[in-house]
């Protein structure tokens, strides 16, 4: 595992998946910089609950 290898402890928090559809947007804005991120423009069917 790559914690072992880099000797990281393991993470033990959690996140909550839900299967609700959002549009990625086509562009980010990023401190001073904008980044255009994958799939952009597409929809994905999960996003992170809360």
């Amino acid at each position: 595992m790559a914690q072992t290898f880099y000797e990281l402890p393991v993470n033990s928090d959690q996140i909550t998946l839900v299967k609700k559809s959002w549009p990625v947007p086509a562009t980010l804005n990023f401190g001073n910089d904008v980044i255009v991120p994958l799939r952009s423009e597409d929809t994905i069917a999960w996003q992170v609950e809360g």
